[in-house]
């Protein structure tokens, strides 16, 4: 079964070949199309990882920290991660405040 992408390189060979092009010209113009696919799509997801890098900024390695033995430290990071989302979610000035709130309640 072809897919979309498929269907719409068949179908823009066949409006610029023609449908009694050589198979070499058509295989051709089929890897030139998929490349161009293949780069439109590798460039779309550089500009979602820079804006999205434009949004939270670098994003710790919290994974990492949970694993050693300074969980405190990690807790720690996590309550900033926290912080920086409610500032992105309610468009808030200081995610420092947000953190403070949080540890306020949970005392």
């Amino acid at each position: 079964m072809k897919s979309n992408l498929d269907t719409v390189i068949e179908n823009l060979i066949d409006a610029t070949l023609g449908g009694e092009a050589e198979i070499r010209s058509q295989h051709l113009l089929r890897e030139a199309l998929r490349g161009l696919v293949r780069l439109a799509k590798s460039e779309q997801m550089l500009e979602i990882k820079t804006n999205v890098y434009k949004l939270t900024g670098p994003i710790p390695l919290t994974g990492m920290l949970r694993r050693t033995k300074t969980s405190g430290f990690a807790h720690d990071k996590d309550d900033e991660l926290l912080g920086r989302q409610r500032q992105l979610e309610f468009n808030q000035n200081s995610p420092e405040q947000n953190t403070v709130r949080r540890r306020d309640r949970a005392e």
